[in-house]
Protein backbone atom coordinates (compact mmCIF):
# COMPACT_ATOMS: atom_id res chain seq x y z
CA UNK A 1 0.00 0.00 0.00
CA UNK A 2 1.30 3.43 -0.95
CA UNK A 3 1.13 6.38 1.45
CA UNK A 4 0.48 4.06 4.37
CA UNK A 5 2.27 5.96 7.16
CA UNK A 6 -0.05 8.31 8.99
CA UNK A 7 0.05 10.56 12.05
CA UNK A 8 -3.01 11.18 14.24
CA UNK A 9 -2.79 14.19 16.53
CA UNK A 10 -5.00 13.70 19.57
CA UNK A 11 -5.05 10.04 18.64
CA UNK A 12 -5.61 8.79 22.20
CA UNK A 13 -8.99 10.50 22.43
CA UNK A 14 -12.45 9.20 21.61
CA UNK A 15 -12.44 9.75 17.86
CA UNK A 16 -8.72 9.01 17.51
CA UNK A 17 -9.07 5.64 19.21
CA UNK A 18 -11.74 4.45 16.80
CA UNK A 19 -9.89 5.91 13.81
CA UNK A 20 -6.63 4.20 14.86
CA UNK A 21 -8.36 0.81 14.95
CA UNK A 22 -9.84 1.33 11.49
CA UNK A 23 -6.53 2.43 9.95
CA UNK A 24 -4.58 -0.45 11.51
CA UNK A 25 -7.17 -2.91 10.20
CA UNK A 26 -6.62 -1.43 6.74
CA UNK A 27 -2.85 -1.93 6.84
CA UNK A 28 -1.65 1.52 7.86
CA UNK A 29 1.33 2.28 10.06
CA UNK A 30 -0.18 4.60 12.65
CA UNK A 31 1.66 7.07 14.88
CA UNK A 32 -0.37 8.64 17.68
CA UNK A 33 0.70 12.04 19.00
CA UNK A 34 -0.94 12.80 22.33
CA UNK A 35 -0.24 13.67 25.95
CA UNK A 36 -1.85 10.45 27.21
CA UNK A 37 -1.15 6.83 26.37
CA UNK A 38 -3.41 5.36 23.66
CA UNK A 39 -5.54 2.33 24.46
CA UNK A 40 -5.09 0.84 20.98
CA UNK A 41 -2.34 -1.73 20.54
CA UNK A 42 -0.22 -1.70 17.41
CA UNK A 43 0.29 2.06 17.17
CA UNK A 44 3.51 4.00 17.66
CA UNK A 45 3.04 6.47 20.51
CA UNK A 46 4.77 9.84 20.72
CA UNK A 47 4.06 11.81 23.87
CA UNK A 48 3.88 15.49 23.06
CA UNK A 49 1.94 18.31 21.48
CA UNK A 50 1.52 19.39 17.86
CA UNK A 51 2.80 22.85 18.82
CA UNK A 52 6.28 21.40 19.48
CA UNK A 53 7.97 22.66 16.31
CA UNK A 54 11.20 20.73 16.84
CA UNK A 55 9.34 17.47 17.32
CA UNK A 56 7.06 18.14 14.34
CA UNK A 57 10.01 18.84 12.04
CA UNK A 58 11.24 15.35 12.85
CA UNK A 59 7.88 13.58 12.87
CA UNK A 60 6.00 15.05 9.91
CA UNK A 61 8.49 14.05 7.16
CA UNK A 62 8.19 10.44 8.35
CA UNK A 63 4.46 10.35 7.51
CA UNK A 64 2.53 10.47 4.26
CA UNK A 65 -0.70 11.70 5.82
CA UNK A 66 -1.96 13.55 8.89
CA UNK A 67 -5.30 13.39 10.68
CA UNK A 68 -5.45 16.51 12.85
CA UNK A 69 -7.94 15.73 15.63
CA UNK A 70 -6.26 17.48 18.57
CA UNK A 71 -8.24 20.45 19.89
CA UNK A 72 -9.82 22.06 22.92
CA UNK A 73 -13.39 20.70 22.88
CA UNK A 74 -16.74 21.23 24.59
CA UNK A 75 -18.92 24.23 23.74
CA UNK A 76 -19.35 25.39 27.34
CA UNK A 77 -15.69 24.85 28.28
CA UNK A 78 -14.52 26.72 25.17
CA UNK A 79 -16.81 29.66 25.91
CA UNK A 80 -15.36 29.83 29.41
CA UNK A 81 -11.80 29.73 28.01
CA UNK A 82 -11.81 31.77 24.76
CA UNK A 83 -8.12 32.72 24.96
CA UNK A 84 -7.12 29.06 25.23
CA UNK A 85 -9.32 28.27 22.22
CA UNK A 86 -7.66 31.04 20.20
CA UNK A 87 -4.21 29.79 21.16
CA UNK A 88 -4.69 26.05 20.58
CA UNK A 89 -7.57 25.67 18.12
CA UNK A 90 -6.70 28.63 15.92
CA UNK A 91 -3.13 29.90 16.21
CA UNK A 92 -1.25 26.69 17.03
CA UNK A 93 -3.39 24.71 14.61
CA UNK A 94 -2.81 27.16 11.75
CA UNK A 95 0.93 27.08 12.33
CA UNK A 96 0.90 23.27 12.45
CA UNK A 97 -1.03 23.01 9.18
CA UNK A 98 1.36 25.43 7.49
CA UNK A 99 4.24 23.28 8.71
CA UNK A 100 2.58 20.23 7.14
CA UNK A 101 2.71 21.95 3.76
CA UNK A 102 6.33 23.12 4.22
CA UNK A 103 7.43 19.60 5.07
CA UNK A 104 5.48 18.19 2.10
CA UNK A 105 2.95 16.00 3.86
CA UNK A 106 0.86 14.58 1.01
CA UNK A 107 -2.60 14.52 2.60
CA UNK A 108 -4.09 16.29 5.63
CA UNK A 109 -7.53 15.72 7.16
CA UNK A 110 -8.84 18.36 9.54
CA UNK A 111 -11.77 17.70 11.86
CA UNK A 112 -14.04 20.72 11.97
CA UNK A 113 -17.54 20.67 13.49
CA UNK A 114 -21.23 21.08 12.69
CA UNK A 115 -21.11 23.77 15.38
CA UNK A 116 -19.94 26.22 12.71
CA UNK A 117 -23.45 26.34 11.17
CA UNK A 118 -24.82 27.89 14.37
CA UNK A 119 -28.55 28.57 14.20
CA UNK A 120 -28.64 29.10 10.46
CA UNK A 121 -32.14 28.81 8.99
CA UNK A 122 -30.69 27.11 5.89
CA UNK A 123 -31.70 23.57 6.93
CA UNK A 124 -30.51 21.01 6.03
CA UNK A 125 -27.01 22.44 6.33
CA UNK A 126 -25.06 22.08 3.10
CA UNK A 127 -21.31 22.40 2.84
CA UNK A 128 -21.75 25.64 0.90
CA UNK A 129 -24.29 27.08 3.37
CA UNK A 130 -23.52 30.41 5.00
CA UNK A 131 -21.86 29.87 8.37
CA UNK A 132 -23.22 31.44 11.56
CA UNK A 133 -21.01 30.20 14.40
CA UNK A 134 -21.68 31.87 17.73
CA UNK A 135 -19.74 29.69 20.16
CA UNK A 136 -15.99 30.18 20.68
CA UNK A 137 -15.48 26.59 19.55
CA UNK A 138 -17.48 27.04 16.33
CA UNK A 139 -15.85 30.38 15.51
CA UNK A 140 -12.40 28.84 15.93
CA UNK A 141 -13.20 25.97 13.60
CA UNK A 142 -14.59 28.35 10.97
CA UNK A 143 -11.44 30.47 11.06
CA UNK A 144 -9.21 27.44 10.51
CA UNK A 145 -11.40 26.19 7.66
CA UNK A 146 -10.92 29.50 5.85
CA UNK A 147 -7.20 29.42 6.58
CA UNK A 148 -6.93 25.92 5.07
CA UNK A 149 -8.85 26.99 1.97
CA UNK A 150 -6.33 29.76 1.35
CA UNK A 151 -3.34 27.60 2.31
CA UNK A 152 -4.34 24.87 -0.14
CA UNK A 153 -4.05 27.20 -3.12
CA UNK A 154 -0.26 27.35 -2.97
CA UNK A 155 0.89 23.88 -1.96
CA UNK A 156 1.09 20.30 -3.17
CA UNK A 157 -0.51 19.09 0.07
CA UNK A 158 -4.17 18.16 -0.41
CA UNK A 159 -6.69 18.93 2.33
CA UNK A 160 -9.94 17.34 3.42
CA UNK A 161 -12.20 18.88 6.06
CA UNK A 162 -14.90 16.89 7.85
CA UNK A 163 -17.83 18.43 9.68
CA UNK A 164 -19.17 15.67 11.96
CA UNK A 165 -22.68 15.88 13.39
CA UNK A 166 -23.05 14.92 17.06
CA UNK A 167 -20.75 11.92 17.33
CA UNK A 168 -21.44 9.36 20.06
CA UNK A 169 -20.36 5.84 20.95
CA UNK A 170 -18.24 3.73 23.33
CA UNK A 171 -15.43 5.62 25.02
CA UNK A 172 -16.84 9.13 24.66
CA UNK A 173 -16.06 11.57 27.45
CA UNK A 174 -18.67 11.75 30.18
CA UNK A 175 -19.55 15.42 29.65
CA UNK A 176 -21.39 14.94 26.33
CA UNK A 177 -25.16 14.55 26.19
CA UNK A 178 -25.49 10.82 25.42
CA UNK A 179 -22.94 9.67 28.05
CA UNK A 180 -24.60 12.04 30.54
CA UNK A 181 -28.10 10.66 29.89
CA UNK A 182 -26.86 7.04 29.95
CA UNK A 183 -24.93 7.61 33.18
CA UNK A 184 -27.94 9.19 34.86
CA UNK A 185 -30.23 6.37 33.71
CA UNK A 186 -27.87 3.64 34.92
CA UNK A 187 -27.58 5.33 38.32
CA UNK A 188 -31.37 5.92 38.59
CA UNK A 189 -30.73 9.65 38.78
CA UNK A 190 -32.92 12.38 37.21
CA UNK A 191 -32.16 12.99 33.53
CA UNK A 192 -31.66 16.75 33.24
CA UNK A 193 -32.80 18.34 29.97
CA UNK A 194 -32.14 21.97 29.08
CA UNK A 195 -35.14 24.09 28.15
CA UNK A 196 -38.25 22.35 26.84
CA UNK A 197 -36.24 19.48 25.31
CA UNK A 198 -37.58 20.04 21.79
CA UNK A 199 -34.20 21.05 20.37
CA UNK A 200 -33.08 18.40 17.88
CA UNK A 201 -29.83 16.74 16.85
CA UNK A 202 -28.80 14.14 14.27
CA UNK A 203 -26.68 11.71 16.28
CA UNK A 204 -23.99 9.83 14.36
CA UNK A 205 -22.32 6.65 15.62
CA UNK A 206 -18.55 6.97 15.91
CA UNK A 207 -17.74 3.97 13.71
CA UNK A 208 -19.75 5.52 10.90
CA UNK A 209 -17.89 8.81 11.33
CA UNK A 210 -14.43 7.23 11.14
CA UNK A 211 -15.48 5.36 8.00
CA UNK A 212 -16.37 8.71 6.46
CA UNK A 213 -13.08 10.26 7.58
CA UNK A 214 -11.18 7.35 6.03
CA UNK A 215 -13.10 7.63 2.76
CA UNK A 216 -12.28 11.33 2.57
CA UNK A 217 -8.62 10.56 3.23
CA UNK A 218 -8.62 8.24 0.23
CA UNK A 219 -10.32 10.87 -1.93
CA UNK A 220 -7.48 13.14 -3.04
CA UNK A 221 -8.79 14.14 -6.48
CA UNK A 222 -9.18 17.76 -5.44
CA UNK A 223 -6.89 20.14 -3.60
CA UNK A 224 -9.48 21.11 -1.00
CA UNK A 225 -12.78 19.53 0.00
CA UNK A 226 -15.32 19.93 2.83
CA UNK A 227 -17.77 17.15 3.66
CA UNK A 228 -20.56 16.79 6.22
CA UNK A 229 -20.49 13.47 8.07
CA UNK A 230 -23.77 12.57 9.70
CA UNK A 231 -27.26 11.30 9.14
CA UNK A 232 -30.42 13.34 8.65
CA UNK A 233 -32.69 11.62 11.19
CA UNK A 234 -33.61 14.16 13.87
CA UNK A 235 -34.20 13.35 17.53
CA UNK A 236 -35.24 15.83 20.19
CA UNK A 237 -33.61 15.71 23.61
CA UNK A 238 -36.92 14.45 24.99
CA UNK A 239 -36.98 11.60 22.46
CA UNK A 240 -33.35 10.75 23.20
CA UNK A 241 -34.05 10.47 26.94
CA UNK A 242 -37.13 8.33 26.30
CA UNK A 243 -35.19 6.03 23.97
CA UNK A 244 -32.39 5.52 26.49
CA UNK A 245 -34.90 4.73 29.23
CA UNK A 246 -36.63 2.21 26.95
CA UNK A 247 -33.28 0.44 26.42
CA UNK A 248 -32.65 0.42 30.20
CA UNK A 249 -36.11 -0.68 31.46
CA UNK A 250 -34.80 -1.29 34.99
CA UNK A 251 -33.99 2.40 35.41
CA UNK A 252 -36.23 4.44 37.70
CA UNK A 253 -34.95 7.75 36.33
CA UNK A 254 -37.36 10.56 35.48
CA UNK A 255 -36.71 13.46 33.10
CA UNK A 256 -36.47 16.95 34.59
CA UNK A 257 -36.37 20.16 32.55
CA UNK A 258 -34.24 23.08 33.68
CA UNK A 259 -34.42 26.61 32.36
CA UNK A 260 -31.51 28.14 30.53
CA UNK A 261 -29.10 30.28 32.50
CA UNK A 262 -29.88 28.80 35.93
CA UNK A 263 -28.20 26.16 38.10
CA UNK A 264 -25.15 25.95 35.84
CA UNK A 265 -27.21 25.47 32.64
CA UNK A 266 -25.80 27.30 29.60
CA UNK A 267 -27.44 30.52 28.44
CA UNK A 268 -30.12 30.14 25.78
CA UNK A 269 -28.12 32.07 23.16
CA UNK A 270 -25.57 29.20 23.15
CA UNK A 271 -28.21 26.59 22.31
CA UNK A 272 -28.78 25.44 18.74
CA UNK A 273 -32.45 24.71 18.00
CA UNK A 274 -31.98 22.27 15.10
CA UNK A 275 -28.86 20.74 13.61
CA UNK A 276 -29.52 18.74 10.45
CA UNK A 277 -26.94 17.93 7.75
CA UNK A 278 -27.36 17.55 4.06
CA UNK A 279 -25.72 14.19 3.37
CA UNK A 280 -25.83 14.31 -0.43
CA UNK A 281 -22.22 15.38 -1.00
CA UNK A 282 -20.81 12.56 1.15
CA UNK A 283 -22.95 10.06 -0.79
CA UNK A 284 -22.00 11.41 -4.20
CA UNK A 285 -18.32 12.16 -3.58
CA UNK A 286 -17.34 9.36 -1.22
CA UNK A 287 -20.09 6.77 -1.47
CA UNK A 288 -20.54 7.29 2.27
CA UNK A 289 -23.71 7.04 4.31
CA UNK A 290 -24.12 6.64 8.07
CA UNK A 291 -25.93 3.32 8.54
CA UNK A 292 -26.13 2.79 12.32
CA UNK A 293 -29.59 3.51 13.71
CA UNK A 294 -29.63 5.48 16.97
CA UNK A 295 -31.24 2.58 18.83
CA UNK A 296 -28.47 0.23 17.66
CA UNK A 297 -25.69 2.67 18.52
CA UNK A 298 -27.13 3.37 21.95
CA UNK A 299 -27.29 -0.36 22.68
CA UNK A 300 -23.61 -0.77 21.79
CA UNK A 301 -22.71 2.27 23.88
CA UNK A 302 -24.77 1.22 26.91
CA UNK A 303 -23.34 -2.31 26.84
CA UNK A 304 -19.87 -0.86 27.36
CA UNK A 305 -21.06 1.03 30.45
CA UNK A 306 -22.72 -1.90 32.26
Amino acid sequence: MQNNKVLITGGSGFLGTHLSKLLINNGYVVTVLDKMQPSVSGVKFIKGGFNDQKLMRTLLPENDGVFHLAAIVGVDYCNDNPQLVDKVNVNNTSFFLKLCTELKVKRVIFTSSSEIYGNSSDIPYREESELHPFSAYGKGKALVEKYIENLSKNTQTTFGIVRPFNIYGPGQRSNFVIPIFIGEALKNMPIIIYGDGNQTRCFTYVEDVVQGIYKLYLYDKTQFEIVNLGNNKEFSMNQLADLILSIIPSSTSQTIHKGYGVDGVRNKELEITRRVPSIEKAKKLLGFEATTLLHEGLLKTINTNI
